[in-house]
């Protein structure tokens, strides 16, 4: 299995979860800032990988199952984690680029990002990036996952 054929079924999931990413994320941390305060950055985060990341990491592996139907269940579960790192890269290069520019942050993701980030930092202090790594891990899990349901779900629409 080349490993091309991963990040290429991953890319336009990718691409959709950016730009489901800036039409709801900054929404959801300017409207639970006030409400959740130094919780708003793990809370939005985590319901990000219930609404954006789980079902793209599925629809990712449906499409490598569509067209690899032998990739087996851990093709799949290889699927949803490919799924999340080429998100992960896009996300870091956007980051990247938002430095140079504003015209990407169309919807104020940047400036929401940083506060709720900023506050959480000052709630958790030390314990911030420990934090930052279980929600990274929850999320690499939870795709991996949803690699799993689309795998599945793609063999049994292949079979009927």
């Amino acid at each position: 299995m080349k490993t091309r054929s991963y990040f290429v079924n991953a890319l336009v999931p990718a691409l959709l979860g950016l730009i489901l990413g800036e039409l709801l994320m900054a929404r959801l941390f300017v409207l639970s800032q006030p409400v959740l305060g130094g919780m708003t950055f793990s809370v939005v985060e985590i319901l990000g990988a219930f609404v954006i990341d789980i079902p793209l990491a599925c629809l990712s592996a449906f499409l490598l199952t569509r067209k690899q139907p032998q990739i087996g269940p851990r093709g799949g579960i290889l699927a949803g984690a490919a799924f999340l790192t080429t998100f992960l890269l896009l996300i870091a290069l956007m980051i990247l680029i938002r430095q140079f520019t504003s015209v990407l942050d169309v919807f104020g993701l940047s400036d929401a990002t940083t506060t709720a980030m900023r506050t959480a930092r000052e709630g958790f202090g030390g314990l911030f990036p420990v934090m930052l790594v279980m929600i990274f891990v929850f999320d690499y899990i939870f795709c991996m996952l949803g690699g799993l349901v689309g795998f599945h779900l793609s063999t049994d629409w292949h079979t009927r």
